[in-house]
């Protein structure tokens, strides 16, 4: 009996020891593969597209029109305006469909995500308390979406005016901070950011979901 039990203990301590314990890194490449394409719709635009309508005519500098004339010309471009943002519509509303389907959508990241300290993190209904004062930042690569839903191509600083993705309309470019974590890394925060916006993304790993998901989002 004292054998089985000896061989059972020594079992369990082998198959724990090999189980693979996640370095910080792949812990917080987890929580972008999983909360990115619940954010991503935010970060789709669309206006270029299509060309933005002409602006109304100036009536100081077209005095040679009549009011009938004028009006007619702001009854045309008001219902070009109507086409336009019909159009836009429909182009985000289709690929926010997209976004539920593996792999059918293409999203950019800049290949480095910048440094946070938890004094970078605003007061908020979460009470989050971070178990790292700061961390440093750190190059990204697309293998490590492999697990995501989107299709994360990463664009390195040296060529963000090269065009390989910011040209594209329909792929939104956008730029990650590190991650932090609570103790029992129950909850996380990180930042993103396009062009001038700024959206601070508190997150909570769900036992149901056996996934990580959103709990509050504030935009700056």
């Amino acid at each position: 009996m004292r054998k089985i039990v000896l061989l059972f203990l020594l079992s369990t301590t082998l198959l724990s020891c090999s189980e693979k314990e996640k370095t910080y890194e792949e812990l917080e490449t987890e929580v972008l593969c999983d909360v990115l394409p619940q954010i991503a719709k935010e970060y789709f635009e669309f206006t270029r597209f299509y060309h933005l309508p002409p602006p109304p005519p100036d009536i100081n500098n077209n005095k040679h029109l009549s009011t009938k004339e004028i009006d007619s010309i702001n009854k045309q471009i008001d219902l070009l305006f109507v086409e336009y943002n019909s159009k836009n519509k429909n182009a985000k509303d289709s690929i926010i469909k997209l976004i539920q389907n593996d792999k059918k959508v293409t999203f950019g990241i800049v290949d480095t995500i910048w440094g946070l300290s938890k004094n970078e993190i605003p007061n908020s209904k979460n009470h989050f308390i971070p178990s790292k004062d700061s961390l440093l930042r750190r190059s990204i690569f697309s293998f490590e979406f492999e697990k995501s839903t989107l299709n994360v191509k990463t664009i390195s600083l040296d060529s963000l005016f090269e065009g390989e993705i910011r040209n594209q309309p329909n792929v939104p470019l956008i730029a990650l901070t590190r991650v932090l974590f609570d103790k029992k890394f129950k909850n996380a925060y990180f930042e993103v950011y396009k062009m001038y916006s700024n959206r601070k993304i508190f997150c909570v790993y769900s036992e149901e979901k056996q996934k990580w998901v959103v709990k509050e989002i504030i935009k700056e």
